[in-house]
């Protein structure tokens, strides 16, 4: 969902990963880890920055976790 909010972009899908990330373990609850981008990429970077490509991030996000609840 967040990389269909993106497609004017052209963004690249890195795919989905399962692993037992650190910053998850111990978590009582459903958990994501969502990497929206590279700061040390210049592209990326600038577009991290712009309201209307964090908008369409955050919608994004929201989109696949309400489709996952939903679906």
């Amino acid at each position: 969902h967040m990389l269909s909010s993106l497609l004017s972009y052209y963004p690249f899908d890195r795919g989905i990963k399962h692993a037992g990330m650190q910053i998850l373990l111990g978590v009582n609850a459903p958990g994501i880890l969502v990497e929206v981008g590279f700061v040390s990429h210049v592209q990326e970077a600038l577009r991290l920055i712009d309201d209307a490509y964090q908008q369409k991030l955050a919608q994004g996000v929201c989109e696949g976790i309400m489709a996952y609840f939903h679906g």
